[in-house]
């Protein structure tokens, strides 16, 4: 059950994302989230710490997260590294890790020069590659490209997405549904809904939608998301850092 790291298909990004200027790029910031829900007689309850960092030529996107219920926790760990070339966002690198299990962890790297994504799984030898076409991401780098198409879309747009999960390619439907009232930890924020629906995969698999809710005044930083009948909330405002303009020759790494 790694609940942070699938509420990341909630934040697809559009196919009809349009290159950026760097100056209209999510600003970094690092966010706390919370929630819980009953099960049989046992609350179970999540957190997560989102962090963007920005450097010159790279974004690192990071998760840190864990589920607890009775004595019983469980850590995670996503990871995407983002290169910005042009304007535009094309994910390098993803990571995730799963203190249940080795057989749990993937990673994803993208070969757009021979428009290919490699994964390896903890659970397989055998490497899985999907064929690229831009925009495609992984379930953490797409968080990073809805933040950024948020601003442009229209409430009621609809737009479609490629995402690659642990090694294969899935595609879903976003639907934009503007600016919305909903109770938050932190009253007083607009805030601009986004739910998700599942198209299907390679192999015909399905999964519910989703629900997302997305602070305007707040650099677009997720503020609540739904999902599982889970409702992880932002705990307190993001801190909003600053970018890091320096050199980045050397490429980020998770």
């Amino acid at each position: 059950m790694r609940l942070f790291h699938k509420a990341a298909i909630l934040l697809l990004a559009s196919s009809g994302i349009q290159p950026l200027a760097a100056d209209d790029l999510p600003q970094p910031f690092t966010a706390h989230y919370g929630g819980s829900k009953r099960v049989l007689l046992f609350d179970v309850s999540a957190e997560a710490t989102v962090r963007l960092e920005r450097f010159a030529q790279h974004i690192r996107y990071t998760s840190r997260s864990q589920i607890r219920w009775s004595f019983y926790r469980r850590q995670f760990y996503d990871c995407s590294i983002i290169a910005i070339e042009g304007g535009k966002l094309y994910p390098r690198q993803y990571r995730h890790t799963d203190s249940g299990s080795d057989k749990y962890r993937v990673d994803t790297t993208f070969d757009w020069p021979a428009a290919s994504a490699s994964t390896l799984r903890g659970d397989s030898p055998e490497p899985r590659v999907v064929p690229l076409q831009w925009p495609t991401w992984d379930t953490l780098s797409v968080q990073v490209a809805i933040i950024d198409a948020a601003p442009k879309q229209l409430p009621g747009s609809e737009s479609g997405a490629a995402v690659i999960e642990r090694g294969k390619l899935a595609h879903y439907t976003l639907r934009y549904n503007g600016e919305v009232a909903t109770d938050t930890r932190l009253p007083g924020l607009r805030v601009v809904q986004v739910v998700s629906e599942r198209a299907g995969t390679q192999d015909s698999e399905t999964a519910p939608g989703s629900a997302l809710w997305l602070a305007p005044e707040q650099h677009w930083v997720p503020v609540k998301i739904e999902l599982d009948d889970v409702v992880l909330q932002l705990l307190e405002l993001p801190l909003i850092e600053a970018v890091d303009e320096g050199s980045d020759e050397a490429v980020p790494q998770c």
